[in-house]
């Protein structure tokens, strides 16, 4: 209880936490003139830091904004889109959506450790336990879709690379970006 003399709530204490935590890895640097490569790093190392502190999650958003680390992971993020064709409004979405992507994965995962600790499955099980209830659970003539991506092995192990899953989205939604560049470059807007 001496901890509530210095800070007056858990939420503060929390916030203090988190800003403390999503400090830039020492030496932290991303690429500057490969834009897609800059973000790749930038993205990988939020989904690290949210990997060591599961916690973090339950920081709420709007609390983070104005932190000094989210200033400077957002400074850091942008950097890389220095020169590329997109407005300002388009650089900050696109690191906003990579960083909601970071959050949905590591909560993913954290949903994952919890099952290990409960005992429901082992660590490599992950994914295929959640494949064995869906395939419990899902009606073919209700969910045809989603019963086809069960028994087509949409759940199935995907090798044992534990980042895999992240890095095949991550490498869609750079795709996206860089799909959106090209056709700035083709089209670029009337002035």
């Amino acid at each position: 209880m001496s901890l509530y003399r210095c800070v007056t709530s858990k939420d503060e204490l929390l916030l203090l936490m988190q800003d403390t935590v999503w400090q830039h890895p020492a030496g932290l640097d991303v690429p500057l003139t490969d834009w897609r490569a800059g973000l790749a790093r930038w993205t990988r190392e939020q989904f690290v830091t949210m990997e060591r502190h599961p916690w973090l999650d339950e920081v709420r958003w709007i609390e983070w904004a104005g932190t000094p680390s989210q200033i400077a992971w957002m400074d850091l993020g942008l950097r890389p889109l220095a020169g590329v064709p997109l407005s300002e409004y388009q650089k900050t979405a696109v690191i906003l959506l990579l960083a909601g992507y970071v959050s949905s994965q590591a909560r993913l995962a954290a949903t994952a450790r919890e099952g290990v600790r409960q005992g429901l499955f082992a660590p490599e099980e992950a994914t295929e336990a959640f494949g064995e209830l869906l395939r419990s659970v899902v009606d073919a003539e209700r969910f045809p879709a989603l019963r086809r991506a069960v028994e087509g092995g949409a759940f199935a192990p995907q090798g044992s690379d534990l980042y895999a899953p992240f890095d095949f989205g991550l490498e869609l939604l750079l795709d996206g970006i860089e799909r959106l560049i090209e056709r700035l470059i083709e089209r670029p807007a009337a002035g």
